[in-house]
């Protein structure tokens, strides 16, 4: 395996793509805008980038005794009691993508806090809505089949110290929300971002050092997916702050994985100022029909899963 390969295609217009492949084992998406913007750098005549690429991996070493001291359900294996395993098969699959303009995310935090009184953020309230839509869809049976939310979070300033800023590779910790598929399901919108919330929240050094120390002691070969949806957020990521050239820079993303891993679910931009999110989702047919005209009912003149709200 390579650890990076980069492509370069060249259009008639005179504009170019920049393709990367990389092993994950080496950055996150962080550290990979780091990698790549200290490219260009040096592309545009800097003998060396403006911050210096820090190694620093001693920083996130287990500790000499292993202090497990959280639940860490993201890592758990669940149940598949609904036999989500055969019903998610790729061959059973679609993929489709929803999105979301700026009013859409405002109605729903609205809603939360009609609901609930309290503030959230568009990702907040966004991988709610996925979670609660996407079960409902599903119909799971039994509605006690356990369903979680898992998410990457950055760590890089909730170290105690934190990391150096020139640190590009993984500083990222899974955390999750869990809870039954009836619990999901029949209780307000507001519940399931409150679950998500609480998943933030509990990041702090304390439950970083617990994890590092859970793996190490662990040693999880894989991320166990079973009855969960894994939400990655590249909307933030700052793929839009690179100059390359005079010209101007269009767009950056990933590809998605979906056929590999049905349970990843994509947040991200649809232009390049970051207004507009997409999601991107694969489902059976009938639940990802069921699952747009929940989309529907919540807002009203939604017309297709590709269409702009």
């Amino acid at each position: 395996m390579r650890i990076i390969c980069i492509q370069i295609t060249t259009l008639k217009c005179g504009g170019f793509v920049l393709a990367m492949s990389i092993c994950h084992a080496l950055c996150d998406g962080t550290g990979l805008v780091h990698i790549i913007r200290s490219i260009v750098e040096m592309y545009l005549g800097l003998l060396e980038p403006s911050v210096p690429p820090c190694w620093a991996r001693e920083a996130l070493k287990p500790r000499p005794l292993p202090a497990i001291k959280f639940p860490h359900h993201e890592y758990a294996e669940i149940e598949d009691r609904a036999g989500l395993c055969q019903l998610l098969a790729p061959q059973n699959l679609v993929v489709k993508s929803f999105c979301f303009t700026p009013t859409t995310i405002r109605t729903l935090k609205s809603q939360i806090m009609r609901e609930d009184g309290k503030n959230c953020t568009s990702f907040q309230v966004l991988s709610a809505m996925i979670w609660r839509f996407r079960t409902k869809a599903l119909n799971l049976s039994p509605s006690s089949q356990l369903v979680r939310l898992s998410f990457s979070v950055n760590i890089r300033s909730k170290l105690k110290p934190p990391l150096p800023k020139g640190f590009y590779g993984n500083a990222i910790v899974l955390t999750s929300a869990i809870c039954t598929a009836a619990e999901l399901v029949e209780r307000p919108l507001s519940y399931a971002t409150k679950l998500v919330q609480d998943a933030i929240a509990i990041v702090d050094d304390e439950y970083i050092r617990s994890a590092i120390d859970y793996l190490e002691v662990h040693k999880p070969i894989k991320k166990p997916l079973t009855a969960t949806i894994l939400v990655s957020e590249i909307f933030r990521l700052g793929y839009k702050n690179f100059q390359i050239t005079e010209g101007e820079v269009k767009y950056g993303g990933i590809l998605d994985h979906m056929d590999e891993i049905p349970e990843l679910v994509i947040v991200s931009s649809t232009d390049w100022e970051g207004n507009d999110i997409e999601v991107r989702l694969a489902l059976p047919s009938p639940a990802m029909q069921e699952f747009a005209r929940q989309v529907q009912a919540l807002f009203p003149g939604y017309v297709s899963g590709e269409a702009r709200l």
